[in-house]
């Protein structure tokens, strides 16, 4: 397989080379076996100037307050189901039909709450793996969907409720998905009603809910510090499962729990691509314990 290096020697140049490896199907790392492992161009040099104080541009483009909001809820019964579900929401969400889909699994428990037990032996019941039949059996006779999906659609009223027949259609090839409407408002909303809404940030309202990720209100151990790590993963269901299952093995091997199972919701990231947000404990003076 014949091979180049290249020696960008700025964000631009770099820009071009994802850009022409992405449109050319070109893996980018020599351990690649010919698939694309980039995730397109990244406006990173926002970010690289900010380091050293640089004032950049930014431009918005204003768009007409709509007259009617609406959220979904897409509930589905089997893990497999995410597949077909994540290709239509692409599509849905790149032809601004619905707004940024927030996934989420059932299955995991409230924040800070314990798993169920039976649920949670599962997750190693096959050779410290997860016993994929079992735990979509426990879904199924609970009753409990293995994916959660909250889109928001917006419009006019009657365009909103187009909208909807036409994602329930789309959604048929998935069998007994169940779409809702979780609550709908005409806009402008009123005090109350910015109350009531369950996710703010889809009306552009300011809030504190993304400061949850790093909350630590739980006991840990240790207590003085923390690291994130978020792997980059395709838009893509299945890629999503493979990623799943890539961990599961791994966490496995070092002999430690997996925070990744198979029902981990991806969150979505730049629009081209999921990635998990994983937290380690680590210490900044205990050295031994990192």
């Amino acid at each position: 397989m014949p091979s180049l290096a290249l020696a960008p020697k700025n964000v631009e140049e770099v820009q071009v080379i994802v850009k022409i490896a992405n449109e050319f199907k070109i893996p980018l790392f020599p351990i690649s076996t010919g698939k694309n492992l980039g995730y397109g161009s990244y406006v990173d040099g926002l970010f690289s100037q900010s380091n050293f104080g640089i004032v950049t541009k930014m431009g918005f483009w204003m768009m007409p307050k709509p007259e009617h909001y609406m959220l979904l809820s897409i509930k589905m019964k089997k893990r497999e189901d995410l597949i077909p579900a994540v290709e239509i929401l692409n599509y849905l969400e790149d032809s601004f039909i619905v707004g940024w889909p927030q996934y989420f699994s059932p299955l995991n428990p409230p924040y800070g709450k314990p798993m169920n037990a039976e649920l949670k032996g599962y997750l190693t019941s096959k050779n410290g793996l997860p016993d994929m039949d079992k735990i979509q059996n426990y879904a199924l006779k609970n009753k409990i969907p293995y994916w959660n999906i909250d889109v928001s659609v917006y419009g006019c009223k009657e365009v909103c409720y187009a909208n909807l027949e036409y994602i329930k259609q789309r959604f048929k090839i998935i069998e007994g998905v169940d779409i809702s409407i979780v609550q709908e408002f005409s806009l402008p909303l009123n005090l109350e009603q910015k109350k009531q809404l369950k996710h703010k940030v889809t009306l552009g309202i300011p809030n504190m809910e993304i400061f949850w990720l790093s909350t630590r209100g739980e006991v840990l151990e240790p207590s003085d510090g923390h690291v994130w790590f978020s792997p980059i993963i395709p838009r893509d269901g299945k890629e999503l499962l493979k990623c799943q299952e890539v961990y599961m093995n791994l966490f496995r091997e070092f002999g430690e729990e997996s925070p990744i199972t198979p029902f981990s919701h991806p969150r979505s990231w730049m629009y081209r691509a999921f990635c998990f947000m994983l937290a380690f404990n680590n210490s900044r003076t205990d050295k031994a314990h990192n």
